[in-house]
């Protein structure tokens, strides 16, 4: 009996208990969010240069600070839930920034400070994140692998440090990536295949770092990608014809390495291309006649190659092109007169070939042209008089070549030259 008493008393007892214990759980509620605080807080006092932090303090709300803001969790909770603080002149590591304090941050936008140190592996206890920006800071050591576990990440930008590590191939664990920017650090070896993965990738850039070997052709898996950079780094071998599968992309930059091999891979494929940049490498054989289905592009580099034969006459279907740039190349053949369809190009670098053949009347059309180079190549007869319709023109060299008749008067009517 007295068992079957306590048993039909306990939930007025606990609700007795609760009503008793209700402004103890707000107390816990306000005390999460107040050890948050603390953290940040903890973590400003170790900076310089937080003048512009000056709202943080114990006083007020942490969802009024300067950089944060908070939401209110399915249980009720309210939670700091995005720090974005670029371009704040903020000094100093990040190793006493209490990670696992603030677990519900989904932004984390440090970009363009003067943090340093090495970046922890404790920041990937911050698994809600969804946006970790340090860009332009001054970071040194390696990408922790330990990046890898954090499973929300969608933007990942790592860019304009001194970072000296490999690319971890455990980065290929985000299966929800779709921005991965590395550019500008002191990376080395090699791209890992793994990251052929991160099939949600829409932007990747590599750029500008010291990475070696090959192209992994596991990279054409990244068929929603619409922006490509791997230049300037030491990257060898021919590029892999399963870049050719990336439709979308818009931007493709290999320039300045050391890639042999043709250009045959594009195949007319990439017409969404509006940048496509090889510049500075070792590529040989013809410029494929396919280029000219990339009609969007606008800006095409492919100077400083090993590339022969002729110019080809398609060219002139890429109709949005305003810089074309084939200089100190191996080409041969006479200009051709198509190039006379490129009515918006403003830069025409051809210098530096084995272009034999007469200046193409056809050139005079361009009447947006600012700088036409034809410099060291084997042109012979005169200059058309028609070249003094190019009244944008500002430089103009036709030097080392073999050209005859006069000068034409009509050079006086470039006044900006």
């Amino acid at each position: 009996m007295p068992s079957q008493l306590y048993r039909s008393s306990l939930p007025a007892n606990l609700l007795w208990l609760l009503v008793l214990l209700s402004p103890f759980l707000v107390l816990v509620t306000a005390t999460s969010l107040g050890s948050q605080a603390r953290a940040l807080l903890h973590w400003k006092s170790t900076l310089q240069g937080g003048q512009l932090l000056a709202s943080w303090n114990i006083d007020s709300r942490p969802c009024n600070w300067t950089g944060v803001a908070c939401s209110v969790t399915r249980k009720g909770r309210l939670v700091i839930t995005d720090v974005h603080l670029p371009d704040m002149s903020l000094a100093g590591p990040l190793d006493v920034f209490n990670f696992s304090a603030l677990g519900s941050l989904a932004t984390l936008n440090l970009s363009c400070n003067r943090l340093n140190g090495t970046i922890p592996p404790a920041i990937a206890t911050l698994s809600q994140l969804v946006t970790l920006d340090l860009t332009g800071n001054l970071f040194v050591g390696r990408i922790p692998i330990e990046m890898g576990s954090m499973k929300g990440l969608q933007f990942l930008s790592l860019s304009q440090n001194q970072i000296m590590s490999s690319v971890p191939p455990s980065l290929s664990n985000l299966s929800g990536l779709t921005h991965l920017d590395l550019r500008q650090n002191k990376l080395r070896g090699v791209i890992p295949r793994e990251l052929g993965r991160l099939e949600k990738l829409r932007f990747l850039e590599l750029g500008d770092n010291q990475l070696s070997g090959s192209i992994p052709p596991s990279l054409g898996n990244l068929t929603r990608l619409y922006h490509l950079a791997l230049y300037e780094n030491q990257l060898t071998g021919s590029i892999p014809p399963q870049l050719g599968d990336l439709r979308d992309l818009v931007y493709f930059s290999l320039s300045n390495n050391s890639l042999t091999g043709t250009l045959f891979f594009i195949l007319g494929n990439l017409t969404k291309l509006q940048y496509l940049f090889l510049w500075r490498n070792h590529l040989s054989g013809f410029i494929p006649l396919e280029i000219g289905n990339l009609i969007e592009v606008s800006n095409l580099d492919l100077s400083s190659n090993m590339l022969t034969g002729h110019i080809p006459s398609t060219i002139g279907n890429m109709s949005n092109l305003n810089i074309l740039y084939l200089f100190d190349n191996e080409l041969s053949g006479s200009i051709p007169p198509q190039i006379g369809n490129l009515l918006e190009i403003t830069n025409l670098s051809l210098q530096m070939n084995m272009l034999g053949g007469h200046i193409p009347f056809s050139l005079c059309n361009l009447t947006k042209l600012q700088s036409l180079f034809l410099w060291k190549n084997q042109l012979s007869g005169s200059i058309p008089h028609e070249i003094g319709n190019l009244l944008e023109i500002t430089d103009l060299s036709l030097h080392m070549n073999m050209l005859g008749g006069h000068i034409p008067f009509s050079l006086c009517n470039l006044t900006k030259l």
